[in-house]
């Protein structure tokens, strides 16, 4: 389709809501349909990324076009979904980080590494600060090009978060970026992040944003010290009670698993859970005491 369209054709489409949407939604489907060794989609995809290049500083600005750029920069380590067809929001909870996702590999016809710097050098000249792309092309750098992975985050770092503070991290935009840290060793994430978030943990657990970062860095967590500790301060008694009672399911699931996972006190703490089920009969969700049926059943 790409290769037979004027740059201007495809500047259109990417300015266009419906037809973006569309755009964005087939770059999710068509590696699990197509050939990614097939030399008319990487035509396509190369002139796609050149009309990207070229109007880079005003796609940035808009959520639309922004997204655009995402997918286009995903596309180069896509993700091979599940073929479990029961594959629902909880199974990546449950299996609680222990498989790694997988990913097609691309040919060196795609020259990945020269399309990542491109990138970096339009994000290094822009003044327009996306974080939803900035994390993109962060994530596609870890696990292709690591080396490039920690200038990049080194730059970011240097430019916008100088002095790193909580805030930052509570914030719907800019928790995309860390998120996406968590993922990598780095010095950031340990020596920022990690201390950050054990210091302030009581304002991430019941926090809107704040859980999603807490149950990410529980998924991509290999530290069994730091879970150690994480455990010792929520298993404290009010912040038990308060975790249980109002935070989200998921993370409560996900807390649970890596628990279970990492040998941490699981037993332990499904006791704990199983004696506040109890002396709470009338207040308690009956999905949780459920939820820990199925876990049984599952995985015995």
């Amino acid at each position: 389709l790409f290769q037979r369209l004027t740059t201007e054709n495809i500047d259109d489409i990417i300015r266009h809501r419906s037809a973006c949407f569309i755009l964005e939604k087939l770059f999710i489907y068509l590696p699990n349909i197509l050939s990614i060794d097939n030399e008319q989609i990487l035509l396509g995809y190369n002139h796609l990324f050149e009309c990207i290049c070229e109007n880079f500083n005003d796609y940035i600005q808009e959520t639309g076009t922004s997204h655009i750029i995402a997918s286009t920069i995903s596309f180069l380590h896509p993700l091979i979904p599940s073929k479990d067809n029961n594959n629902n929001e909880y199974e990546e909870l449950i299996d609680g980080g222990e498989n790694e996702k997988k990913y097609i590999e691309l040919s060196l016809e795609w020259n990945i590494k020269e399309k990542l710097k491109k990138l970096g050098k339009l994000i290094n000249k822009t003044n327009n600060y996306n974080e939803f792309v900035y994390s993109i092309l962060l994530r596609t750098c870890g696990y292709l090009y690591n080396e490039y992975y920690h200038k990049l985050l080194n730059r970011i770092y240097k430019k916008y978060y100088k002095n790193l503070n909580i805030e930052y991290l509570l914030d719907k935009h800019s928790s995309y970026i860390f998120e996406v840290i968590l993922e990598f060793s780095s010095k950031q994430r340990d020596e920022n992040l990690y201390i950050i978030f054990i210091n302030n943990i009581d304002k991430f657990y019941l926090h809107s944003i704040g859980n999603f970062f807490f149950k990410h860095l529980l998924l991509t967590l290999n530290n069994k010290e730091l879970l150690e500790n994480i455990y010792q301060l929520m298993i404290n008694k009010q912040r038990f009670e308060n975790f249980i009672q109002k935070s989200h399911i998921h993370l409560l699931i996900t807390f649970i698993r890596i628990c279970e996972r990492f040998h941490c006190h699981y037993e332990e703490f499904i006791q704990h859970l199983n004696k506040f089920i109890n002396n709470n009969q009338n207040n308690i969700n009956n999905f949780i005491p459920c939820l820990l049926k199925l876990r049984a059943g599952n995985f015995n």
